[in-house]
């Protein structure tokens, strides 16, 4: 099989970046690139080439990242704070770059994971079949409106999509979106690169993890707000995509307890700060489709403490891998251990992992990797997307 795999555009592909679908798109490539059935991978992608796999080709559609190269260019950077729409259609734009490539090629089927649904909605241009991951929620206005539009028909022979939890699943069936998700995968880890400390800890801190804007939350303003009510010591790695939101809305709740701790630069240095912290808490704002970090810190033996919103539920074994949290008494979304809600669940969670005996505790550390070694492997998750290809390809060639 010759495959064409287009990732996201804001990151660039590689093992350590910052953007879990960059993760996804490298890990997945890499592992493909290993099976005998594939022949050739084409991934699509924006800054540097990170693979070492001959049977992989790297094509940037863009030379840097995608904040980058619009700061570095003064009518982008206007539009970008000018502009509401600017995101959407810089992600249009990029897409049409690709168009005339996937007009030309001879891949057998293309694998979008760019969240923009341009090549879905053009399948019938492309004399290959598309699938799309959906790395963004069944709501996003990006399938909603090509939804809406008629361009998503789930009789046709090129398009599919695959979802990365089963909320994702239950929702388009709530909701009477018709569109063909072929399997639910969930995302997988090298967890070669992540070693587990289940040992005691020396330290006893909590960890946030992640990019910081005001669209798709991902709570560090709650993590702030109730590391300090529980007087935990937070080490914060943000990369602030959103300087605004941050300046306004999380620097003026944080206190003695929160402290800004530079990005990892790499492997080791990103498992070494999973493994020592005895938490990792991420109170998610909006319905997170899957959330690679909860596997990330999960693998290092890290619990996790998160609302229940979105894949939190499947993803985290509520008293076994950390603890899910009911996001307001408003919001009730399961019966957990935890039973109070929002903030104040959030802090009788820290206070429960702190005050845990050694014994339950690294216990609980233990129950993490397990958890991640059983159910979120990357090569577990390559062989499911590459029976879904050949899957595909049946269904295409009838």
């Amino acid at each position: 099989m010759k495959i064409g795999i287009v990732g996201n555009f804001d990151k660039e592909i590689k093992p350590n970046s910052q953007g879990g679908t960059e993760i996804f798109t490298y890990e997945l490539s890499d592992q493909l690139a290993k099976s005998p059935d594939i022949e050739s991978i084409t991934v699509f992608g924006v800054g540097k080439n990170y693979f070492n796999n001959p049977k992989i080709t790297f094509v940037p559609v863009l030379p840097e990242e995608r904040v980058e190269f619009t700061q570095d260019n003064k009518f982008l950077a206007n539009l970008s704070r000018e502009r509401p729409d600017f995101d959407a259609e810089l992600r249009f734009g990029i897409a049409n770059k690709i168009v005339p490539i996937l007009l030309s090629s001879d891949f057998d089927l293309v694998h979008d994971n760019s969240t923009s649904l341009v090549f879905t909605s053009l399948s019938n241009l492309f004399p290959m079949p598309i699938l799309t991951t959906l790395h963004t929620n069944v709501l996003s206005p990006s399938v909603i409106i090509p939804y809406s539009l008629g361009l998503l028909d789930p009789k046709s022979k090129k398009q599919f999509f695959a979802a990365i939890a089963k909320h994702q699943e239950k929702f388009a069936k709530d909701n009477n979106i018709n569109i063909d998700i072929i399997q639910t995968i969930y995302n997988g880890l090298d967890i070669s690169y992540y070693s587990s400390n289940t040992q005691t800890l020396n330290n006893s801190y909590g960890l946030w993890l992640g990019r910081v804007k005001r669209k798709h939350d991902k709570g560090l303003k709650e993590a702030v707000m109730t590391a300090e009510r529980a007087e935990s010591n937070l080490r914060i790695v943000a990369k602030i995509d959103d300087q605004e939101f941050f300046d306004t809305e999380i620097k003026p709740n944080m206190g003695k307890y929160c402290t800004i701790v530079p990005n990892p630069q790499t492997l080791s240095e990103k498992n070494d700060l999973y493994g020592q912290a005895s938490y990792f808490i991420y109170p998610v704002q909006w319905e997170e489709p899957f959330g690679l970090v909860f596997v990330e810190a999960m693998a290092c033996g890290t619990p996790v403490i998160a609302f229940a919103k979105g894949a939190v539920p499947e993803v985290i074994l509520d008293g076994k891998t950390g603890f899910v949290v009911n996001p307001s008494d408003d919001d009730i979304r399961g019966d957990w251990i935890i039973k109070k809600t929002g903030i104040e669940g959030l802090r009788e969670a820290i206070e429960k992992i702190h005050s845990m005996p050694e014994n339950e505790y690294l216990q609980m550390r233990k129950n993490c990797r397990e958890h991640v070694e059983k159910n979120f492997t990357i090569k577990r998750m390559a062989e499911e997307y590459e029976n879904v290809y050949k899957k595909i390809l049946s269904r295409s060639s009838r």
